[in-house]
């Protein structure tokens, strides 16, 4: 019988991540007809989702948290959060914000739209998303969402652990 040894070693490492939002303190919301608010018995990790209350032929930013101290996130290439629309949500339609603005995420500053898939209304689903320009993403002070369209009627959105990994 033929034995052979392994020779040397593997050395792996383990993802790198950072939480940006945990959903367990309330959002800062926008515009007039939408509502941010904490919902302890529809979430997925913790003690609450966020949840956002769009109202019909709203665009632009809906909400927003603050994160201090900044994050560095220039090494890191993706986004895992979990979203649940109460209405069908096509591609593209809500797009999670990166921001260094540490005002008003994003008016102020850079900042980076990106493109949340489409969702099924009702059901929680978690998604990854590409960061696609992370080497600029040095000093992140904001995490928002944002409707790139509008919905047709009043929506709710739920949100949570909202995580940048590489």
């Amino acid at each position: 019988m033929l034995f052979r040894s392994l020779k040397g070693s593997v050395i792996a490492n383990g993802v790198v991540s950072t939480t940006l939002s945990d959903a367990e303190t309330l959002w800062t919301e926008i515009p007039a007809n939408a509502s941010a608010s904490l919902e302890a018995t529809d979430k997925k990790v913790g003690s609450y989702s966020g949840e956002l209350t769009v109202g019909a032929s709203q665009t632009g930013l809906l909400a927003y948290q603050l994160i201090s101290p900044t994050v560095d996130i220039s090494s890191l290439d993706s986004i895992s959060l979990w979203v649940k629309p109460s209405l069908v949500t096509p591609s593209s339609r809500l797009q999670l914000r990166l921001s260094d603005d540490g005002t008003s995420c994003g008016t102020g500053g850079n900042y980076e739209d990106i493109n949340l898939p489409a969702l099924t209304a009702g059901s929680w689903k978690n998604i990854i998303v590409g960061i696609t320009d992370s080497t600029t993403r040095t000093s992140v002070a904001c995490v928002g969402l944002v409707a790139n369209t509008s919905y047709s009627a009043t929506a709710t959105v739920n949100f949570d652990e909202i995580i940048v990994q590489g």
